[in-house]
């Protein structure tokens, strides 16, 4: 494997780690989330203003 192979591998990892996380929660707003969203205009990504606080909720699964 040559560096670019492995740099998309362990990037494939850690995404896959994230949705595995993700996967388990509901993101909800906070009454701090601003509403609507104002945008950086001199970001190259999309990035908030102010920043983008969020509730993560567990989900919560019953048995069958």
């Amino acid at each position: 494997m040559d560096p670019t192979d492995r740099e998309r591998f362990g990037m494939l990892g850690a995404k896959l780690g994230l949705v595995h996380i993700i996967s388990q929660f509901i993101l909800e707003r906070t009454p701090d989330t601003p509403v609507p969203l104002e945008f950086e205009p001199k970001c190259f990504t999309l990035q908030s203003k102010v920043g983008l606080p969020m509730k993560f909720k567990e989900i919560i699964q019953k048995p069958a």
